[in-house]
């Protein structure tokens, strides 16, 4: 279940940044801050629980290298214009891998 929390925190980061960078000045509602607060915080969360659950280099390899893998597998799909739907994608699969580990 490692990959599945690696595929899921690699969703979640590549969804972060894609979503932060369509954000503009304007953008300030509860809605969107909500989101992307969700995000950061269940993201970080899921690697501090990562770190006690698997071995060292599982949540480094899912924060690290799985959104570059992520952004290039993706780049071209649906799930790059709508990152909420990768971020609510990646906390899921995060929450599994962490639950059947």
């Amino acid at each position: 279940m490692e990959w599945v929390y690696v595929a899921g925190v690699g969703l979640n980061a590549f969804g972060y940044m894609r979503f932060i960078k369509m954000l503009g000045p304007l953008d300030n509602t509860p809605t969107l801050n909500g989101i992307k607060n969700a995000s950061a915080i269940g993201g970080l969360i899921a690697v501090a629980i990562g770190f006690a659950v698997f071995q060292w280099w599982v949540p480094i390899v899912g924060l690290v290298l799985a959104p570059v893998v992520v952004g290039l597998v993706l780049s071209a799909t649906p799930l790059a214009t709508f990152p909420q739907i990768a971020i609510g994608i990646g906390l899921i699969l995060s929450i599994v891998g962490l639950a059947a580990a």
